[in-house]
């Protein structure tokens, strides 16, 4: 009787409710409603007016010879330049076999700009 007791019991509560998948925030509250954190200027203006001698610097590491150090520095001032290249690895490349030999020369010459702005 009193395993019967307990199925009856079980049988009448409410399942366990669930959390709600993808928004873990109430609905049109912010989740950081103070925002990002500003800067702190004096940080910020300090780092700008050393940018030149830092950029003079890592200039000097790059001509030096010193790979261990000239190729990190090559590479940031060629980021800080020229931007960061893209990754190789997005390009998605197709199977050729069924292109004409005109969409193949534009889908070669695509490919080529791509690399290019690289």
């Amino acid at each position: 009787m009193a395993k019967a007791a307990i199925v009856a019991a079980f049988s009448e509560s409410e399942p366990p409710k669930k959390k709600a998948t993808g928004r873990p925030f109430v609905k049109g509250q912010s989740g950081n409603p103070s925002g990002k954190p500003k800067a702190n200027r004096e940080i910020t203006e300090m780092c700008r007016e050393a940018g030149p001698d830092i950029i003079k610097r890592l200039i000097q590491i790059a001509q030096s010879g010193d790979e261990e150090y000239a190729l990190p520095a090559m590479k940031e001032l060629l980021n800080r330049g020229y931007g960061k290249s893209e990754n190789i690895s997005s390009i998605k490349i197709e199977s050729g076999e069924n292109l004409t030999d005109d969409e193949l020369t534009a889908r070669i010459a695509e490919l080529e700009a791509k690399l290019g702005s690289a």
